[in-house]
């Protein structure tokens, strides 16, 4: 627990950087830190640049504030300067509570805490998790699921909402178990960038040598060559990347190609730099592979497309208008039953297997936790379950609750 006053009338810069010196050391602590007092910043009032900025630096460090109301009410004013931050949301069984007292127009802030540190669910040290869909394991979970007798499965479930309910159960538990979370991060090689020259990584080696430096040592001589040390290479980093792309801008003065894949990586920096040429166009049944055909094809249609779509749109008019003075409205059918609008056609495999294959396949999950691509992968071992869950569904009239 920490406790923190910042004077009014104190000098807000040399409050900030004893600030970072502080929260850069309550970095190196294992358990969650609670930070309180007054702080004379109100945060209420972001449009003030002071106040943005402590509590930019707070929640850089992780810190989340936890008071929500006022905390200082005068006739003119009500303030937000008491403040009390945390670097686990998770210890805080409730959110801050406020007494008023008659000797002071400062309110009481007050909150509730986890003290029992094995109650206390740290954060992992690992930055994401991710499943380990390698091709073995994907081969595993389809044979476990092609084991699987889906019609007596089926068989032992009340109605279709308990029958998907135990369904995605199955599925969920066998891919966990083939797949399992890693925790640890994928480490994917970074490529350099284009401006970062080699003396530049060798000052950012550098940098991390005077931060840990600092950790081990933290005293004030450390830290203020390790930030000034650290604010002198992002400006180095800075002026690098401006004179990279000054020159490259002069290179490729007079080519346009190259001017816009300039363009392109700026505004745009994780678009591949691949351009995809077209090697083969069907126009009327007919296959065009010379380069020279197909621009002039492409050229002739974009010319004369206006055209086109002006008299499209004249001939759908005359034709609309001439239907109607032809085309005497039809005797209107008996209404159908209730009974014959639930009467919905049964689906096949062939359908639910090209639905499945028409949807594009991402890695982004639903609430079951099983991602399209997944889906898509163990589809042959699951497609005959899928159809039975489908069919079920529309006999019975039941959407599944957990779809809901």
């Amino acid at each position: 627990m920490v406790l923190v006053y910042h004077s009014p009338s104190g000098d807000t810069e040399i409050f900030m950087d004893e600030l970072e010196k502080l929260l850069s050391k309550l970095k190196c602590h294992q358990y969650p830190v609670i930070m309180l007092g007054d702080f004379n910043m109100d945060l209420l009032s972001l449009k003030n640049n002071k106040t943005l900025l402590f509590l930019q630096n707070c929640m850089s460090y992780g810190y989340l504030s936890i008071v929500r109301i006022p905390t200082r009410v005068t006739p003119t004013s009500a303030t937000l300067i008491d403040n009390i931050f945390v670097s686990h949301q998770n210890i805080v069984r409730k959110f801050v509570e406020v007494l008023l007292f008659e000797t002071s127009d400062h309110f009481a802030t007050f909150t509730d805490v986890v003290t029992d540190k094995s109650k206390i669910k740290l954060e992992p040290n690992y930055r994401l998790n991710w499943r380990d869909e390698s091709e073995k394991n994907i081969a595993d979970l389809v044979l476990s699921l092609n084991c699987i007798q889906w019609e007596k499965f089926f068989q032992a479930q009340v109605d279709s909402d308990s029958a998907y309910s135990a369904f995605i159960d199955l599925i969920t538990s066998s891919y966990n178990y083939h797949c399992p979370v890693l925790k640890e991060p994928k480490r994917k090689h970074l490529s350099r960038k284009p401006w970062m020259t080699r003396g530049l990584l060798v000052s950012v080696n550098n940098r991390k040598t005077l931060y840990k430096q600092y950790l081990n040592d933290a005293s004030e001589e450390n830290f203020h060559q390790f930030k000034e040390y650290r604010n002198k290479l992002n400006q180095l980093k800075i002026n690098a990347k401006e004179i990279y792309f000054q020159k490259s801008s002069k290179n490729a003065n007079g080519n346009p190609r190259k001017t816009w894949q300039i363009i392109n990586s700026v505004t745009d920096p994780n678009k591949s730099e691949k351009i995809h040429h077209i090697k083969e166009l069907v126009s009327e049944k007919e296959s065009i592979k010379s380069p020279e055909k197909i621009s002039s094809l492409l050229d002739s249609f974009f010319v004369n497309v206006g055209q086109k779509i002006k008299k499209d749109k004249l001939s759908n008019a005359k034709s609309k208008r001439k239907l109607m003075t032809q085309v005497t409205p039809p005797k209107l059918k008996k209404q159908e039953t209730m009974a014959e609008m639930q009467n919905f056609p049964s689906v096949t495999c062939d359908e639910v297997k090209k639905c499945i294959c028409e949807i594009k396949g991402t890695r982004s999950t639903g609430l079951d936790g099983l991602s399209l691509q997944l889906i898509r992968k163990v589809q042959p071992a699951i497609i005959e379950a899928l159809t039975v869950l489908i069919n079920r569904s529309l006999d019975e009239g039941i959407f599944p609750n957990k779809l809901k």
